[in-house]
């Protein structure tokens, strides 16, 4: 396969390339945070890692970028990591300009390593909760549902889930993995491109383009294999050009489905076809095939019917010409399929449809983190992803489903409100009647999701409500008193699942539930 970049270069992209001279002014911006008493370490971490990005493989930059964030480590207690830092540096000093320097690093990191004692700290991960399973019994086909969800079409609702059983609030229905996911830009140069997991310390770099960062040799390789190698040389074109990361998202659920099938145009076109003509159900597709139903599942998810002269329409239809042109260019793509079929027009079809979907089923996965002054804490995006099955959930103002994002990267439905058997599950698609008014939802809703709302918080016009804050809570939250959220939580659902009230959760509830839930299974930072 030709060189990425060159190919880029010669298709008049905005091509992503390694700079030196970039990688050194980057480092000594990081040196600003870093010393002068200035102490701002993780900005420091993050701008040595785009110096770490931006410098070449073996290159006098990198390896200073190495042993600067090696020193971060030992400031912020993190010997293991520094270890592996002065161990990436001393691979990149191909000159041996650090040899001395770095010795005497390694044997300081060593010594401070042996004499470091585990203190135990309230935020490490013993202190976490069990890992979070189905409160049911899951399909045998589908381990990630549980058996009482099925799947139903109306006129009204189109494809929805609803439940033959009783649910009850804090019932998990659901556990889903994103088939794709991109980081936010503030979170690029802070966790693995491929995991999304947090790791400033001892991120590694693409070899080939300055966006992309990994947590381990791993996760590199299987974003190679998966889709990073058709977008290697483009990344930096498309998120340049479009500043739209649904834009990206779409691009990797082409590129994986066509990687899913090991570039055999010809069984995924099939595929793609039989999914075109058939009703599919995807609660009875065998998930334990992995990947090619996950493609299934993302492919027949719906889309917003626009007029082919709106003018968003118009620009997805340019964007998936693009995307096709750059698709079919790839030798390795085109060697499965027949000769006589080129120039692949369904391929351009495939591309076009994923950015429908993904204009509609792609969620900010979150983090709550607490924002200074004010000590309090807030969700914040960073991610956006697709999943196959949380977003057959439709919505609603006042939802009886809340989707939490784990901290080992899948995404939670959990009930919020009493269902009964026969009851359908509404999550929500970020126009929640507690924080905004009718007529703002119904309109954002229109926009984006192509319906007009009427829910129950519509039709009856649910008053809003004031962000319920509770220091106590921020307190729980800040010292990782993980002992008191789960005693608390399962206090509240005593309560309100025993038939304290009326078994509905008030505004004060659910705000407390979803704290708990945050500090035992979702990422918060301090």
């Amino acid at each position: 396969m030709a060189d990425n970049s060159q190919r880029a270069g010669q298709q008049g992209l905005l091509v992503d390339g390694k700079d030196n001279r970039k990688a050194a002014e980057l480092c000594v911006e990081g040196n600003a945070m870093h010393y002068n008493n200035v102490k701002r370490y993780m900005d420091a971490v993050k701008l040595y890692n785009r110096s770490i990005a931006y410098s070449t493989k073996g290159s006098p930059q990198r390896a200073q970028a190495y042993w600067e964030r090696s020193k971060v480590c030992v400031k912020l207690n993190q010997y293991a990591d520094c270890q592996q830092n002065l161990r990436l540096a001393r691979d990149s000093d191909g000159p041996g300009l650090l040899r001395r320097k770095l010795d005497e690093s390694e044997r300081c990191a060593r010594s401070m390593l042996l004499s470091a004692t585990d203190d135990a700290t309230p935020g490490s991960s013993r202190h976490g909760a069990a890992p979070l399973k189905l409160s049911f019994p899951a399909y045998e086909n589908a381990p990630r549902v549980a058996n009482c969800l099925e799947m139903r079409r109306s006129p009204q609702y189109g494809r929805y889930l609803q439940t033959n059983k009783a649910l009850k609030v804090g019932d998990v229905v659901m556990i889903d993995e994103p088939y794709v996911s991109v980081l936010e830009p503030e979170f690029c140069y802070a966790r693995c491109d491929h995991c999304q997991r947090p790791a400033p310390f001892t991120l590694i770099p693409c070899e080939r383009c300055t966006k992309a960062m990994y947590c381990s040799k791993n996760c590199l390789r299987r974003a190679r294999t998966e889709y990073h190698e058709f977008e290697c040389a483009l990344v930096h074109h498309l998120t340049e050009t479009t500043r739209d990361p649904v834009v990206l998202l779409a691009w990797r659920a082409v590129t994986r489905a066509i990687s899913t099938y090991r570039y055999n145009l010809r069984h995924l076109k099939q595929r793609r076809n039989y999914l075109s003509r058939t009703e599919v159900n995807p609660l009875m597709l065998n998930w334990v095939d992995g990947q090619k139903i996950a493609f299934s599942a993302v492919y027949i998810l719906a889309s917003l019917p626009r007029a082919p002269n709106d003018p968003v329409e118009a620009r997805i239809a340019q964007i998936s010409r693009e995307m096709h042109c750059h698709l079919v260019s790839e030798n390795g793509q085109t060697a499965n399929d027949d000769s006589g079929s080129v120039p692949y027009p369904w391929v351009g079809e495939m591309c076009y449809r994923f950015l429908k979907v993904m204009q509609c089923n792609a969620r900010p996965a979150q983090l709550t983190r607490r924002d200074e002054p004010e000590g309090q804490y807030r969700a914040v995006p960073f991610a956006l992803r697709c999943h196959p099955l949380i977003s057959l959930l439709n919505h609603s103002c006042a939802p009886n489903v809340k989707c939490f994002d784990l901290r080992d990267g899948r995404c939670s439905a959990v009930v919020i409100q009493p269902i009964a058997a026969g009851g359908q599950l509404f999550t929500n698609y970020g126009y929640d009647y507690l924080q905004t008014g009718r007529d703002e939802r119904r309109e954002g809703l229109q926009r984006v999701f192509g319906f007009t709302c009427n829910c129950d918080a519509c039709e009856n016009n649910y008053p809003t409500a004031e962000p319920f804050r509770s220091g106590l809570m921020d307190i729980i939250l800040h010292t990782r008193d993980m002992k008191t959220a789960f005693r608390n939580m399962a206090k509240l659902l005593a309560e309100v699942n025993e038939g304290v009230g009326d078994g509905r959760m008030c505004h004060q509830q659910l705000a407390k539930l979803e704290r708990y839930f945050q500090l035992l299974y979702c990422e918060v930072v301090n």
